[in-house]
C-alpha cells in the first residue's frame, strides 16, 4: 500500500465525498454516486470510497464474512517519532439470524454467549461488554429508521465500538477501532468514516 505524507485536504475530499452519501436519493442497486463504490450482499448495500481498499474473507466461527475498509496509508509526526497508519479502517461482519431478532437482542445474546465461553475457557473476559450482573453494556441507536445496538468492546490501548443492524434473517456489525488521541492523531476521522459508513447502509427489501 502506498504511504502518503499527511496533508489536511485528503480529509478535506474524504469528507466531501462522504457527505455525497447523504445528498445521493440512489436506490440499492443503482449506480454509484461518483467517488463511491457500492458492495452489496445478503440483504445490505454499504457504499464506501472508491478509494478504498477492500478485503473479504469468508466464513469464520461466528460470522458469514468479514469485509475489512481501509483507506491510504499516510505518515504521521508524533512526540515518539513518526508513525504510519491508514486514513480510516472500517470492519463489517456479516451473521445468520435465524429466528429473525432484533438487532439488540441479538447483540446482547452473541455478546453473552462469546463472554460466557470465555469464563469455560478461563480466558480473559474484559473485552467483552458485559457488567457485573451480567448485562450487556450498550446502547440503542437508530440506522435509517431501524432500531440498531452498538457495544464498545475494550481491547488494549483502545475500544472497538460496533454497531448491530438487523435485516430479517442477516444481521451486520459495523466496527471501528476507537484510540485515545495521543495514540491516534487523526482519531476524529475514524469516527468520521464510521459515522458515515452507517449513515450509507441501505437494507435489501424482497
Amino acid at each position: 500500500m502506498n504511504t502518503t505524507l499527511f496533508r489536511p485536504i485528503d480529509f478535506l475530499l474524504f469528507l466531501i465525498i462522504l457527505f455525497l452519501v447523504n445528498a445521493c436519493a440512489e436506490k440499492p442497486g443503482d449506480p454509484a454516486t461518483t467517488g463511491l463504490k457500492q458492495y452489496i450482499g445478503d440483504g445490505f448495500v454499504i457504499k464506501y470510497p472508491d478509494s478504498a481498499q477492500l478485503d473479504l474473507k469468508g466464513a469464520n466461527e461466528q460470522a458469514l464474512r468479514t469485509v475489512t475498509l481501509t483507506g491510504h496509508n499516510i505518515e504521521l509526526d508524533i512526540a515518539s517519532g513518526k508513525i504510519e497508519m491508514p486514513t480510516f479502517q472500517i470492519l463489517i461482519e456479516w451473521y445468520e439470524n435465524q429466528e429473525h431478532t432484533d438487532a439488540a437482542s441479538f447483540a446482547q445474546q452473541l455478546i453473552l454467549s462469546q463472554y460466557q465461553q470465555a469464563l469455560v475457557d478461563d480466558a480473559p473476559t474484559r473485552y467483552w461488554p458485559v457488567d457485573e450482573s451480567g448485562e450487556v453494556k450498550g446502547r440503542a441507536k437508530k440506522v435509517h429508521g431501524a432500531t440498531a445496538w452498538e457495544s464498545e468492546f475494550l481491547s488494549g490501548d483502545h475500544k472497538f465500538v460496533r454497531t448491530y443492524i438487523a435485516n430479517r434473517d442477516k444481521v451486520i456489525s459495523v466496527g471501528y477501532r476507537k484510540y485515545p488521541i495521543e495514540n491516534n492523531p487523526i482519531q476524529p476521522a475514524w469516527e468520521v468514516a464510521y459515522i458515515f459508513t452507517l449513515d450509507s447502509i441501505r437494507l435489501l427489501k424482497d
